[in-house]
């Protein structure tokens, strides 16, 4: 999956993910994910608020693994009335 664009309080900053890296494992490869919402079903149901999340991704033609914490802001349901 390739990240196309990097918030400044977002959860691809918060892990260390720069624009046009491609995120290939969780550390285990990951297949057929395109979009951003099938990767976040897969980080949902492997991290926790706080939790230090690991992505392997290849940066500028490089394989490598970034890591960072699993924001608690990301996990947090909304409501609406």
């Amino acid at each position: 999956m390739k990240i196309s664009s990097v918030y400044s309080d977002g959860f691809a900053r918060s892990v260390g993910l720069r624009k046009r890296d491609i995120v290939v494992g969780l550390p285990e490869p990951i297949r057929g994910v395109r979009k951003f919402d099938t990767f976040l079903g897969q980080l949902l149901a492997r991290y926790q608020p706080g939790d230090r999340v690991q992505l392997t991704v290849v940066r500028n033609g490089k394989r490598i693994t970034i890591s960072g914490p699993f924001p608690k802001w990301f996990s947090e349901e909304t409501t609406v009335p």
